[in-house]
């Protein structure tokens, strides 16, 4: 990511908060693919969720973008150039045809792309369903696709062909061409002079149109669901496994809609909303913070707290992005791994995996002011000491005695370590000497610690120990005056004079420090990715297969 793209994204997100309360459209379009959402502003796209193979792109095109096509794990835009496509290729699904003539409509599948031009429709990629074998079309104008199935509207009516297990190809009478139609995995609906006709599969209801549909407008097929926007607002039926039909309430005037396999999104006058299936992220249409404080990187995704409220995102994992209702001025979380501790002014929360009791909380936490989080287990210090719970074999979570005055404390993959009045006391799994604290540390002020390895800072400046399969322990030679510290997986990074420097695993780029970030304050480090906090809000760098590397701006610099 360059500075060009954050002003980009940074300029879209002040959009969507500086228009809330206005009667301006702050985006063109939203589109939910599998695990993923992109919105459209202008020439520019924004995506989120899964980005396995970069198929959730940011990016400012030269052209306006005029629609978006979402495939498995493909995304194709159109423009006023013609047709982009990103993401996987293995069947030649983001090859586009070099003989596209004008195309002026769009759609994808699982593996395969259509597109509309002006000598009728052409197809590329996956071919096992027949889904490339279009039939005779006299002068077609739309088209839609899901999984393994295409349907266009042409002058004599609706066709459709591909995938027909559930006879989705069968175009039932009365569906002229004069409808609107949209595919969903095994069923197809057209709306057409404000009446809805469905056929295909009914495994889910999927084709009991409800009767209380009033003037539909739009309409969108999802894997076994289908919404409509009507003069009510928003309805919607079928399957409801991921919450697909849990329509949130302040919906305020939505005027396009758009269904994925299990999550669907709106555009209102307030800006995108989405619900349903969240493990990739998908929901997180709207990130922003007012002054962030503090970001908290877990194993794939982030919380960052803002001086009113904080937000996550990126891998969803047990719903542990989920933050129940009711908390009460929450100030610091612990992401571990399939579940969230939360501390806010009455004490600890926790939701999320429970196999190791990561949920049960120890009675008797007395004004705990910090926590951090394992693979397995949680630790805290409170009023009086240190108190752990959950782990398994190692016995992480049996507190050692000798601990005095306990300052900060970080945990490991399955260790934990305190800086106390005594020095430095780890415990738990040792395989890699992660517990073997060095003799020589001077006056340490700071501790962090990364999956099987520990890091301090010192009088002298940064001591590391434990494992250094990845060079972990091998510390930065330039760093001057270290501020502060923080381990991830594998690897680790500190703050200095002249900023943020890092070393250890980078295989996703987590140690490749952005030339953007402006007066870095804080950082905290996931697995494979790197967040810092700076004047300009929260920035993250490395693997953004969930969405987790992704920058959050300051919202209050809107009107700077």
């Amino acid at each position: 990511m360059n500075l060009f793209l954050f002003n980009f994204i940074f300029c879209l997100f002040s959009l969507n908060f500086s228009f809330a309360n206005h009667d301006v459209r702050p985006w063109d379009h939203v589109y939910a693919g599998e695990n993923r959402t992109c919105l459209v502003k202008g020439n520019q796209l924004y995506c989120v969720g899964e980005n396995l193979y970069g198929e959730s792109p940011k990016e400012t095109f030269e052209k306006k973008i005029r629609q978006v096509a979402m495939g498995r794990k493909h995304t194709c835009i159109l423009d006023e150039d013609g047709v982009w496509c990103f993401g996987l290729n293995d069947d030649g699904q983001a090859q586009v045809p070099l003989d596209l003539v004008n195309p002026f409509q769009l759609a994808a599948g699982t593996n395969h792309t259509c597109a509309l031009d002006d000598e009728g429709v052409k197809c590329w990629g996956d071919n096992r369903y027949g889904q490339l074998n279009s039939p005779t079309l006299k002068n077609p104008k739309k088209i839609s696709i899901r999984s393994y199935e295409t349907c266009v509207v042409d002058d004599e009516g609706v066709k459709c062909w591909g995938d027909n297990d559930f006879k989705q190809n069968q175009v039932p009478n009365g569906v002229s061409h004069r409808a609107e139609v949209s595919v969903g995995s095994t069923h197809v609906c057209a709306l057409e002079s404000g009446e809805v006709i469905c056929w295909g599969s009914n495994s889910d209801k999927q084709l009991e149109v409800p009767t209380t549909l009033v003037h539909p407008q739009k309409i969108s097929a999802g894997h076994a669901n289908t919404c409509v926007l009507d003069d009510e607002g928003v309805k919607c039926w079928g399957r409801n496994s991921q919450g697909e039909l849990d329509i949130p309430g302040g919906i305020v005037n939505p005027y396009e809609i758009s269904v994925g396999p299990e999550h669907t999104c709106i555009l209102d006058s307030e800006g995108p909303k989405c619900w349903g299936n969240n493990d990739f992220g998908q929901l997180k249409v709207s990130l922003r913070l007012s002054n962030p404080i503090k970001v908290v990187s877990g194993f794939r995704q982030n919380c960052a707290f803002s001086d009113r409220e904080f937000q996550c995102w990126g891998r969803n994992d047990d719903d542990i992005l989920n933050v129940p209702q009711g908390l009460n001025h929450p100030f610091d979380i612990a992401l571990g791994y399939g579940y969230s501790c939360v501390l806010d002014i009455e004490g600890v929360k926790c939701w999320g995996r429970n196999d190791y009791y990561q949920l049960m909380i120890p009675q008797g936490v007395i004004n705990p002011r910090q926590i951090s989080a394992g693979y397995s287990h949680t630790c805290v210090i409170d009023d009086e000491g240190v108190k752990c719970w959950g782990g398994g074999l190692f016995e992480q979570s049996k507190v050692p005695e000798g601990i005095i005055n306990p300052i900060e404390l970080s945990v490991g993959f399955y260790h934990s370590c305190v800086l106390h009045d005594n020095g430095v006391t780890c415990w738990g799994k040792n395989l890699e000497g992660q517990l073997e604290v060095p003799s020589n540390l001077l006056n340490p002020h700071k501790i962090s610690s990364g999956s099987d390895h520990n890091c301090v800072l010192d009088d002298e400046g940064v001591k590391c120990w434990g494992r250094n399969q990845f060079g972990q322990l091998e510390i930065s030679e330039n760093i001057k005056n270290p501020k502060t510290i923080e381990s991830g997986g594998f690897h680790t990074c500190v703050i200095d004079d002249e900023g943020v420097k890092c070393w250890g695993r980078n295989q996703s780029g987590q140690t490749n420090v952005p030339n953007y970030l402006k007066n870095p304050r804080q950082i905290s480090l996931g697995e494979e990715h790197t967040c810092a906090v700076d004047d300009e809000g929260v920035k993250c760098w490395g693997n953004n297969q969930y969405g987790q590397s992704v920058v959050v701006p300051n919202v209050s610099l809107k009107n700077e």
